[in-house]
């Protein structure tokens, strides 16, 4: 599950080509901008879900929009989100409308264990508006944090840093509806705290 990938409509198809081991079900952010003419400035935004071609047969693409892309793999809902982050324009108002949508999906597919990789760009361990919006969201759909799950493991990596300022947190989550359906949960830094912001990759293991 990735976030943040930044291409355009037409560059999309480039994950398949590099990586033709995997189906790729995506959507870009730069819809409105490739339409309103020279795309210039920082585009964030565009989530992408690579599954593995094995189980083609069992995989189907439910949903691919602006901030989410939910797929199913056998009995598996996988949902991949990036929500806004702190200064975003209606902020508050595009977390509500994306949490409603994505608690819509969970409910026409009751039954499927629910697995959330996301970028919440949001600390779920701090109070505001944002965060509890998703808590709420989290309480009444019964999902449970992988990085509690796992406790024992030690601390997890922050997974946002902001040298210059001196800021770090941990905004990326992946969430589970079913706690007995995940066998391990880690964490794993490939480049030792980025300059700006984050590059990690998350190793989790289900019992299927």
């Amino acid at each position: 599950m990735l976030q943040e990938h930044w291409l355009t409509p037409a560059n999309i198809s480039r994950f398949e080509d590099e990586f033709f081991t995997y189906i790729c079900f995506s959507s870009s952010a730069t819809n409105a901008a490739v339409e309103s003419g020279v795309l210039y400035g920082r585009p964030f935004g565009g989530v992408m879900t690579l599954v593995s071609r094995r189980p083609q047969k069992c995989t189907q693409v439910v949903c691919a929009a602006e901030r989410f892309v939910v797929v199913i793999v056998r009995d598996v809902l996988v949902i991949n989100v990036y929500l806004p982050c702190a200064g975003t324009h209606d902020r508050l108002l595009i977390c509500e409308d994306v949490l409603s949508m994505l608690s819509e999906y969970i409910h026409s597919y009751n039954g499927y264990t629910v697995l959330m990789g996301e970028d919440f760009n949001c600390d779920l361990n701090v109070v505001n508006s944002a965060n509890d919006l998703t808590k709420e969201f989290m309480v009444d759909l019964g999902l449970v944090r992988c990085d509690s799950l796992f406790a024992e493991n030690g601390p997890f990596l922050s997974t946002f840093y902001a040298e210059t300022r001196s800021l770090q947190s941990t905004i990326d989550y992946f969430l589970v509806g079913d706690k007995d359906a995940v066998y391990s949960f880690h964490v794993l830094d490939p480049d030792s705290k980025p300059v700006r912001s984050s590059s990690y990759l998350y190793v989790l293991q289900m019992l299927r």
